[in-house]
């Protein structure tokens, strides 16, 4: 195929900027008036519809402007729209679409606050997006009876705190434990969240201790980085 400086699905307007889901044979056009983005057949090169960005982000002065699919992504859609009055006053927006049917998009979220004059946009393949491994350490807190049932029953509550050296974790999750004398965690811990480089978090975990006077544990976690999940201290073993 070759592209002109005509936008093919606004004769007589110029193009701004356009990507394609190459799978698709779908092209998403930016440029001419009106505020949207136009679907264009690549195998026919005729309009198929359009994407009202004004009705969008419920904003009639909604401009859109640079637009991206990232390769073997081809359902989503970023696009970079200017002159935004809401949520914020001026400014540029990226909206994220789920474009599985392009001329009903879904708004799935989107990227705030960016300079007045954002204009193009460019997403990098997520398998090619690593700042590296999170330096996570973990520490020992209370070791406590919660409640006098948890006497009862055995049950003994030790909390942990969770430190992040750098870089950002995203989605930290407690995996498991992995224990000696027989005993058993009980609970799931409360921890899926994101952890800043130089940020922390903490969560319990309770043990069924049975007779055991003594034991030791270990604490399987999962950090995201980049399009890599990470295992502390490794893969968890299971129960």
């Amino acid at each position: 195929k070759t592209a002109t400086a005509e936008n093919p699905a606004l004769p007589g307007s110029s193009i701004h900027q356009n990507t394609a889901a190459k799978s698709r044979d779908l092209l998403f056009v930016t440029g001419g008036t009106g505020g949207v983005i136009e679907v264009v057949d690549m195998v026919t090169n005729a309009t198929i519809g359009s994407i009202d960005m004004a009705a969008m982000t419920n904003s009639p002065s909604a401009e859109p402007h640079g637009v991206d699919i990232v390769i073997g992504e081809d359902n989503i859609l970023y696009a970079m729209v200017r002159q935004v009055p809401d949520p914020l006053p001026g400014g540029a927006t990226v909206l994220v679409m789920d474009i599985a049917d392009p001329l009903a998009p879904v708004v799935k979220g989107s990227i705030q606050g960016l300079n007045d004059a954002a204009c193009g946009i460019y997403v990098m393949e997520k398998t090619a997006w690593n700042p590296g491994e999170p330096a996570l350490s973990l520490t020992k807190g209370a070791v406590y009876w919660a409640s006098m049932a948890d006497y009862t029953n055995g049950i003994l509550s030790v909390d942990f705190g969770i430190g992040n050296a750098g870089p950002d974790a995203k989605d930290v999750t407690i995996v498991g434990t992995s224990n000696t004398a027989g005993v058993v965690s009980v609970n799931t811990p409360s921890l899926s969240q994101d952890i800043a480089s130089g940020g922390s978090a903490t969560f319990t975990v309770e043990y069924q201790v049975g007779t055991a006077s003594a034991f030791g544990t270990t604490v399987y976690a999962t950090a995201q980085s980049g399009a890599t999940i990470y295992s502390y201290p490794g893969p968890y073993p299971g129960p």
